[in-house]
């Protein structure tokens, strides 16, 4: 249930969708009512940047992950829409 304007609905549903992305573990750990020193995270947050060039300059046919070599971070490479994406 909810409120809005002093009235309160019930809001019924088969399935409820987290779209709160790099906040996922914030939500859960309130819904949870749990302390950060006994919940158990499981999404890391990242920043990133990305790239967006032609297929031309860089053409691949197939995605790419790795592990940064310094500081052990996520990067990728893929194919999308005539171009090529870099994070």
């Amino acid at each position: 249930s909810f409120e809005n304007s002093n009235q309160t609905y019930k809001v019924h549903a088969k399935v409820v969708v987290s779209a709160t992305g790099a906040w996922a573990d914030t939500l859960r750990m309130q819904a949870s009512k749990q302390t950060e020193q006994t919940f158990n995270k499981q999404i890391r947050p990242s920043r990133g940047s990305h790239l967006v060039v032609s297929q031309e300059r860089l053409p691949i046919h197939q995605a790419y992950t790795f592990l940064h070599p310094v500081d052990k971070r996520a990067v990728f490479v893929f194919p999308w829409e005539n171009r090529t994406v870099l994070g």
